[in-house]
């Protein structure tokens, strides 16, 4: 009996381990293209795009559903010690090549041995279209445009000589 008691003490004096808290508010911007610079207003030490169920121990559980296809993408670490809290306040990441849709970023801020996270939304939008790239001899001057101009110039330039030198003889 006084083993249980010690037990269930014991229990009672670890700490419990919360939840995830979010969505946090701290991503600047929260929408963009792949390659987008986004600042975390919040004190990370990781930050993970696509976190899966793994990624994502401590819950809540419907998080879990908000994976889409594809791997989780660390974009943010930092080395630091678990017996201290980061002393950032934040960081910058770029967002990765995906398709678009609407991302959970779990946004690790060192507490409780390192799996305390906060976590927001990120809308990744299409890549702006590329210009075509253009076909050898197009747009510009053309090869027949450009070939008339200089036999105009040289028969100008002849007709000028030609004009000068009959000048000299008349006068």
């Amino acid at each position: 009996m006084i083993r249980l008691l010690a037990a269930v003490g014991a229990l009672a004096a670890m700490p419990a381990v919360a939840g995830a808290h979010g969505p946090c508010g701290c991503l600047s911007p929260a929408t963009g293209p792949p390659g987008t610079e986004v600042h975390a207003a919040y004190p990370i030490y990781k930050v993970i795009l696509n976190p899966d169920r793994a990624d994502l121990a401590i819950g809540p559980e419907e998080l879990w559903a908000r994976h889409h296809g594809g791997p989780p993408v660390t974009v943010y670490r930092r080395t630091w010690r678990y017996s201290r809290r980061p002393p950032n306040r934040g960081g910058t990441f770029t967002v990765p090549t995906a398709e678009p849709g609407r991302y959970l970023v779990a946004l690790y801020d060192g507490g409780e041995g390192g799996v305390h996270y906060s976590w927001e939304t990120f809308e990744l939008t299409a890549a702006a279209p590329r210009p075509p790239a253009r076909e050898p001899g197009s747009g510009g001057v053309s090869t027949t445009v450009l070939v008339g101009g200089l036999v105009a110039a040289l028969l100008a330039g002849a007709g000028a000589g030609a004009g000068a030198a009959l000048r000299r003889r008349t006068s």
